[in-house]
């Protein structure tokens, strides 16, 4: 693989720290310590982009392109178990100090991992997440995501809303739904401090044999995925 030139670099690190900015929920920790304002309506202009990625050392920026996981309940005190899978992986104890020391873009969130108990568990490690983040390295807040595709993937459970399928909602089809169920989707996991789902899955459904996709799907036909799978205007 050709090694990635220093202007390229650059502007993708531009695009996650502007991501992360931009979505970073407002409870994970006080806007003083993301010291690149934001200008109005949301938008990170250009010039606070440069100065940002200006100050940060080879090791954040690289650190900005890496989606990782963790170990652990909360940030700071994972349970042995935890602990050991931690020290395995990383070298290191828990969650807070992964990111203080790799300066990742994001964290990912999985149930096997011990990360989405319950909704005020979830807050409490995503603030502890971010909290290590605003206050370490670059100083950049985190994309915290999941899987919350609803169905047979799901990392949030009750008393999160939980809906049908995608495979069930393509059977309806009625696009209207799948809106209403991606809105409510996204506030409940905003509201714990998750702030990018990986989902829908936008797969076609082609192989019956393949056992991955099934009823994560909207279905086999192209045209209908596409619908379901993109904004309903």
């Amino acid at each position: 693989m050709a090694p990635i030139s220093s202007r390229r670099l650059t502007r993708v690190v531009a695009a996650a720290a502007a991501l992360a900015l931009v979505l970073a929920p407002a409870a994970a920790a006080p806007t003083s310590a993301v010291a690149a304002p934001a200008a109005p309506s949301g938008v990170i202009s250009d010039l606070v982009l440069k100065q940002l990625i200006k100050r940060m050392t080879l090791e954040e920026k690289v650190g900005q392109l890496f989606v990782t996981q963790a170990w652990g309940e909360n940030a700071t005190n994972p349970s042995a178990a935890d602990k050991a899978n931690n020290q395995l992986y990383f070298g290191l104890d828990n969650a807070s100090q992964i990111v203080q020391k790799y300066h990742p873009g994001g964290v990912i969130l999985f149930q096997n991992n011990n990360n989405t108990n319950n909704p005020p568990q979830i807050a409490g490690l995503t603030n502890g997440l971010q909290r290590a983040a605003v206050t370490s390295g670059a100083h950049l807040p985190l994309m915290i995501s999941t899987d919350q595709e609803q169905g047979i993937v799901t990392r949030m459970h009750e008393p999160a809303t939980m809906f049908a399928g995608s495979q069930a909602l393509g059977a309806t089809r009625r696009t209207a739904d799948v809106c209403t169920e991606a809105t409510i989707t996204g506030q409940e996991l905003r509201a714990v401090g998750i702030n990018q789902n990986f989902s829908p899955d936008s797969d076609v459904n082609d192989n019956p044999a393949n056992p991955v996709i099934g009823v994560r799907s909207y279905g086999s036909d192209p045209a209908l995925v596409s619908s379901m799978a993109s904004r309903p205007r």
